[in-house]
């Protein structure tokens, strides 16, 4: 409405990337323009920063720039979750130049890790994908299962302390 913020909506707007005025505008700009200005920078690492779903769409934005060559991108311990997955698979699926993804502890369960498997798919440039302690499940498992056998580039996909069930597994066994 057009009256005061709760101070649960109030402590939202402060979190999120383009709040005017606050340090997470500059921020967001920043990432931004890493991926729009064609900047030298190679390695990236947000880990453990507090980020929310949020702060996907700019990161992903970044990685969409066409001069881009952000080669690493760690985002560990954020709380990405679906949402944030699905904006960052949505940039994979275009990007050239992210070889390394580190999305641990990162809550994207089963429907995040579905849209990272369709990402997969089309992307050629991604070699090692970190997914570790985000509850991934058989249904995860398959998806990117299935994702390897269209994939060639990725060679290295981390999935430590996940719930991949031997069902899961299987599926992986049969994609190589």
């Amino acid at each position: 409405g057009d009256g005061p913020l709760a101070p649960e909506e109030e402590e939202v707007a402060a979190d999120a990337p383009n709040a005017p005025g606050s340090a997470n505008a500059a921020l967001s700009d920043a990432i931004v323009a890493l991926g729009l200005a064609g900047g030298a920078l190679e390695e990236l690492d947000l880990s453990h920063c507090g980020l929310g779903a949020v702060w996907a769409a700019p990161v992903a934005a970044a990685l969409r720039g066409g001069g881009a060559k952000l080669r690493v991108l760690e985002l560990l311990g954020n709380a990405l979750g679906c949402a944030g997955a699905a904006d960052i698979a949505s940039a994979l699926e275009s990007n050239k130049s992210l070889q390394e993804l580190d999305l641990s502890k990162t809550d994207l369960r089963d429907g995040g890790v579905a849209d990272l498997g369709r990402a997969l798919r089309t992307n050629s440039a991604l070699q090692e994908l970190r997914l570790s302690r985000n509850y991934i499940g058989r249904l995860g498992a398959e998806c990117l299962a299935s994702a390897l056998c269209c994939n060639s580039t990725l060679h290295t996909l981390i999935l430590r302390e996940n719930l991949v069930t031997d069902a899961g597994a299987s599926a992986f066994a049969d994609a190589l």
